[in-house]
């Protein structure tokens, strides 16, 4: 069971995404403005926060803003709430650190799978200390925390960020597409998911990573839509 922030200056939209959470078992808060979130989360540290991407006056890009700066928080899972009617949001939800979306219509339908795929990412379990870490392209990935080593700087991710690169890594001197990626990560069906989600998350990924992003050495473009760690 995970403790999950909902929040949403919409009650009635809290109220379905607690109906949704709970009935699979998970612990739900529910927060109405960004002022609020930011302080719960400070306090009680859940497991996941879902965020509407629009509120008044402290907005969801605001609190996960917030979130990434703060190196307590910075890998805590966030998925935003967006509305159909405006898919600029996607981009901007993405481009603060938000690890997915889901539209506000479809709740009932994807949310939990959204939540499920993000909590096993990041679900504790025994590993054999041998294989803590794992080594490709110059980088050493940790696979107990959120984070990776380039020579002597530790960078911490996202959720998301990890799985991604953990994913490129496991395919290194292979061109991963688009596709693979939103089924190997989002678990997406096939021809389902966004590609747009896949290239905010390798511009964040290259933005860390690499000396001039604009020139990329490490993550690497193969042919449109295809990524490449060299071997």
């Amino acid at each position: 069971m995970a403790h999950i922030l909902a929040v949403d200056d919409d009650p009635a939209v809290l109220v379905a995404v607690s109906d949704v959470l709970e009935g699979i078992g998970h612990r739900v808060s529910v927060a109405y403005d960004g002022i609020q979130a930011k302080g719960f989360i400070d306090q009680y540290r859940p497991d996941l926060v879902i965020l509407d991407i629009t509120m008044p006056e402290v907005s969801g890009v605001e609190v996960c803003r917030r979130i990434r700066a703060n190196p307590l928080t910075a890998s805590l899972p966030v998925i935003f709430l967006i509305s159909k009617e405006h898919p600029g949001d996607i981009a901007q939800a993405l481009d603060v650190g938000g690890d997915d979306f889901v539209n506000k219509g479809s709740i009932y339908n994807d949310l939990p799978i959204r939540v499920q795929t993000i909590l096993r990412r990041f679900s504790s379990g025994s590993r054999d200390p041998r294989s803590d870490y794992l080594l490709a392209g110059g980088m050493r990935l940790s696979l107990m925390r959120p984070e990776v080593e380039v020579g002597e700087q530790v960078i911490v991710l996202t959720p998301v960020e990890h799985h991604v690169l953990h994913y490129l890594m496991e395919h290194t001197g292979h061109a991963v597409s688009t596709e693979a990626l939103l089924q190997g990560v989002w678990h997406y069906p096939p021809g389902m998911g966004d590609p747009r989600v896949v290239r905010m998350i390798i511009a964040r990924l290259r933005a860390k990573l690499e000396p001039d992003p604009d020139a990329p050495r490490i993550i690497g473009d193969v042919h449109e839509g295809e990524y490449m760690i060299e071997a």
